[in-house]
């Protein structure tokens, strides 16, 4: 299977991957036995890569415009904590998922966090990207496969 296949199966309910899902004839439609093991493998590797993508991009490190290094550096520190710990990003699995939505809301509803100057916030921005990207090119390695020419559907 194509590793995006993989990905998209990685979102299903666990019961679903053991079980299949019932057609309208009453058949249930199964992963071969293989790659069901593949996406159980593959869940607990995007898990762990949402969360890596979140600590990557909200690195303390800021833009390189920032006036106020100080400010935004503690900023970027208490929005990573905001969103670790917020509302279903432990075990996550969509790790092609933007950040940005969440940074945004978590920004609009935590006065602490509208502190954050345009230039990191836009630095915030460009690396969700970049997270998202990295986590495509790699995608196949997370599913132990090796497909020639990933490279340049990643691209």
């Amino acid at each position: 299977m194509l590793p995006s296949a993989l990905y998209y199966c990685c979102m299903l309910d666990s019961r679903i991957l053991m079980r299949g899902s019932p057609r309208s004839d009453g058949i249930a439609d199964r992963l071969a036995q293989r790659d069901a093991v593949r996406c159980f493998e593959g869940k607990t590797k995007l898990a762990g890569q949402w969360m890596f993508c979140l600590s990557r991009i909200c690195r303390p490190t800021m833009g390189e415009a920032c006036r106020t290094p100080d400010v935004c550096g503690l900023t970027i520190i208490r929005l990573h904590d905001t969103l670790a710990i917020g509302e279903g990003s432990v075990g996550k699995t969509d790790a092609l998922t933007s950040w940005r939505t969440g940074m945004d809301r978590a920004m609009r509803e935590h006065r602490e966090l509208s502190y954050l100057c345009a230039a990191c916030r836009m630095m915030l921005y460009k690396r969700d990207m970049a997270e998202r990207q990295r986590v495509w090119r790699e995608l196949p390695s997370f599913f132990d496969s090796v497909l020639a020419g990933w490279e340049g559907i990643a691209s």
